[in-house]
């Protein structure tokens, strides 16, 4: 189920595969990340992963974007999970995540970065395939994505940490993936107990 889990995901994310946390920004990341004309540069060509550049601003929409994502599907979590590790996993990534979007408001307004107040669809979709879930299978579902989502922030974050034009980026990259190995390592860990 876990492997039909992934095909999924990795057919309706075009590139991305989870198993091997590549990164892929979507197709209308570059057009919903603007950055307004008041004479700063927000660079354009940053971070190579696995092959594929993306800017500071698109980093900042898919981030903030999965940030979204992360704590759509933890209210989710909260409201039809069962296993109690999964419920405390979940309100650490409301915490976790409800902080992250403000550091990335903070963040794009310094880069005059403008952030939409909406998911990448790719997120949506994972949003609703979840919502969509049985009481029964929630636990599981919920564990899986966050294995997924965590594996793919680790290697877009490790990336970012190297290759970030943007100090403030570099910088919250680097302080971050810590927190992110962590999440990704109790994902793994409470996923086996739900498996």
């Amino acid at each position: 189920m876990k492997n039909l889990w992934m095909i999924g995901v990795a057919a309706s994310l075009a590139t991305m595969s989870c198993s091997s946390s590549t990164f892929t920004p979507s197709a209308d990341t570059a057009a919903r990340t603007t950055a307004t004309n008041t004479g700063q540069q927000v660079p354009t060509s940053t971070t190579v992963v696995n092959g594929r550049t993306v800017s500071d601003p698109e980093f900042l929409m898919e981030t903030y974007s999965n940030s979204l994502l992360q704590v759509a599907l933890a209210r989710t979590a909260l409201v039809k999970a069962t296993h109690p590790e999964v419920r405390k996993y979940a309100q650490t990534m409301l915490d976790h995540h409800s902080k992250a979007l403000m550091e990335f408001n903070a963040i794009a307004a310094d880069l005059n970065v403008s952030l939409g107040l909406t998911m990448l669809p790719m997120h949506q979709a994972a949003v609703d395939k979840l919502a969509a879930q049985s009481a029964k299978d929630i636990d599981e579902e919920y564990m899986e994505e966050m294995e997924a989502r965590h594996e793919q922030e680790v290697a877009l974050y490790t990336a970012a940490s190297n290759g970030a034009q943007t100090v403030k980026i570099k910088a919250y990259t680097i302080r971050t993936l810590p927190v992110l190995r962590v999440h990704l390592r109790e994902a793994d860990r409470i996923e086996n107990l739900v498996d």
